[in-house]
């Protein structure tokens, strides 16, 4: 790669027009973008509780992806190794999954404080001896 990068940009520097300027950064843009989506990075990230991190962990699990954490770090951080594009639709699929887990356990909460809050109006009711 750095070999093409290397004629790139002497191709960029040494350019007669300004369309044959434009033409080789385009290239050079390309072949950067296209490398860094190929480079094995590692990602850290950090969640708010168990529960999400677990969620995390299950996904990359899906795709064949380690996630780890490294001595002393919490048990909410989660490491991988992996790609861009991997990790986009890791990321991507986490998302989805964190909202349809966010409504069911509101709907859940709601659905919870209702029940407490209409058992406790008829606890009232049954001490001060009104119907």
């Amino acid at each position: 790669m750095s070999d093409k990068l290397d004629k790139l940009f002497a191709l960029f520097e040494r350019a007669g027009s300004e369309g044959e300027r434009q033409a080789a950064e385009q290239a050079i843009l390309r072949l950067i973008t296209t490398h860094s989506k190929t480079i094995v990075r590692e990602y850290t990230f950090t969640f708010p509780d168990y529960g999400s991190s677990h969620l995390y962990r299950t996904v990359c699990k899906k795709y064949g992806v380690e996630a780890y954490r490294y001595k002393g770090q919490r048990y909410t951080t989660v490491n991988v190794k992996t790609t861009k594009d991997v990790e986009d639709i890791i990321d991507r699929e986490f998302n989805e999954l964190f909202d349809q887990w966010r409504k069911l356990t509101d709907e859940i909460l709601s659905d919870l404080i209702e029940r407490y809050e209409i058992g406790e109006a008829s606890l009232l009711e049954k001490k001060s001896g009104q119907p």
